[in-house]
């Protein structure tokens, strides 16, 4: 079967099939399948490797990274700079619909690639770090990176009310900017959206 004609680029920090964010991808690109439109994840590896879905029109791109650090945060802004550059050499063969990052982890480098490329940014949250306690030594600045992917996303998207309503009081999201996915069907909305504009 031929891959669909439209496609869009996923950042995020790991694809392993045993958690969240990892189902959360696989799931959103067999919806962008139905849409006739592919999609490329850009992660984090120990080792190198790319893996094909079919069934998805998902490609996965594992991105090696060995460098160590002192702290999370300060090892994911590392990762991201890796992600980023496989990212750009995606964008300048491939065009893409949409840039997606998941949470602060993944924002950095979709945020770099959308701006580079002019692609619209979308962000998609499961927690905030207001949901996660704001107990972690950097906090404060990943709650920075939050209320800037925020700010700077055509939408943002959260996977349950909880984050949701993080969003909203914690870093004031404008409630109309706010996808809550369910089965993602808004999302699948916004997607039309920007293949309307593409027509």
């Amino acid at each position: 079967m031929d891959k669909p004609p439209f496609r869009v680029i996923v950042f995020a920090r790991e694809f392993n099939r045993e958690e969240a964010v990892s189902d959360f991808c696989y799931f959103l690109s067999g919806k962008m399948k139905s849409l006739g439109v592919a999609t490329d994840l850009v992660c984090y590896s120990p080792e190198y490797s790319e893996t094909e879905f079919p069934e998805n029109a998902l490609s996965v791109f594992r991105v090696p990274f060995a460098l160590n650090a002192d702290t999370f945060f300060n090892w994911a802004l590392l990762m991201n700079a890796e992600l980023k550059r496989k990212g750009r050499e995606l964008a300048e063969k491939r065009e893409y619909l949409m840039v997606i990052g998941n949470d602060w982890t993944g924002y950095p480098a979709a945020s770099s690639i959308s701006s580079l490329f002019n692609i619209p940014l979308v962000t998609v949250f499961s927690s905030t770090e207001q949901n996660r306690g704001f107990s972690y030594e950097n906090s404060r600045p990943i709650s920075d990176i939050e209320w800037e992917a925020s700010d700077s996303s055509r939408r943002v998207v959260a996977l349950n009310n909880d984050c949701r309503n993080s969003l909203v009081y914690d870093l004031k999201v404008p409630q109309e900017k706010i996808l809550t996915i369910e089965g993602l069907l808004e999302y699948v909305r916004l997607l039309e959206e920007v293949l309307v504009e593409k027509k």
